[in-house]
């Protein structure tokens, strides 16, 4: 099955894949009404475009004859050294051909050769095939965290994977100017100028303190008046978090 880079004139088929995609993972858990707002705001107008000239992104297309069956959005932050699989679907009436698996492998050569020291993927709890397919292919099961989509409250599920000549360590020590605080690298939020970190008192996690700014390395954040971290040092800002993994 080959999987190559995607270009500007595959904007249609990913639309039809992330469309069609979504319907068959999220039957009963999303309406079509709500599918097809989400397809048309991430993949709509020339938003895919601007995302395909993005160097801290990636999209990657598994194609059946010349027919694109499948593809995987990856980005790459540009302040941390975190990869994450934003999107991975395949076509319904193509599934259980392996093509999921080939888009996952070039996915993770694609993360790894940009130096990433994790990858990450998130999928929505009511995907179960989803959440099967990660854990078939060795994933760690991170924290879960709470998404909105349409004005409703969803379960995410965070999995890791750590490519085999990078540390696996989820907790690390940093020191700030207020004191030594413990970094949960599974627990973040894309920020503005870097990612936002879950931080503890504690190695073992008894004690969240708040979250660490990896962009200044500051301690110093609270929450805007819309529900955003921000760090009060540099102005980084959290970001929106984008959803789904469906195959």
């Amino acid at each position: 099955m080959p999987v190559r880079e995607a270009k500007p004139a595959d904007a249609s088929a990913i639309r039809s894949v992330a469309r069609s995609s979504l319907l068959g993972s999220y039957t009963g858990a999303l309406d079509d009404e709500t599918i097809e707002e989400a397809v048309e705001e991430w993949y709509g107008g020339e938003r895919l475009a601007d995302l395909l000239e993005m160097e801290t992104e990636h999209f990657l297309v598994a194609e059946e004859g010349e027919k694109i069956v499948g593809f995987a959005e990856l980005t790459v932050s540009d302040a941390t050294d975190v990869g994450a699989i934003q999107w991975l679907h395949v076509d319904p009436g193509h599934r259980d051909s392996g093509i999921g698996s080939e888009l996952l492998a070039a996915a993770e050569e694609k993360l790894e050769a940009q130096g990433v020291e994790r990858i990450e993927g998130a999928v929505l709890a009511a995907n179960v095939d989803g959440i099967n397919f990660y854990d078939d292919h060795g994933y760690v099961r991170g924290a879960d965290q709470q998404t909105n989509i349409a004005g409703e409250t969803f379960t995410e599920r965070r999995y890791l994977h750590f490519p085999e000549d990078r540390p696996a360590a989820l907790m690390e020590a940093r020191q700030t100017d207020d004191g030594t605080f413990y970094i949960a690298l599974d627990e973040h939020e894309m920020g503005s100028r870097g990612d936002f970190y879950v931080a503890y008192t504690d190695v073992k996690r008894t004690e969240k303190y708040g979250y660490y700014c990896d962009n200044c390395e500051s301690i110093d954040t609270s929450m805007d008046s819309m529900g955003r971290i921000v760090c009060n040092d540099c102005d980084n800002k959290h970001k929106a978090s984008r959803w789904d993994a469906a195959w």
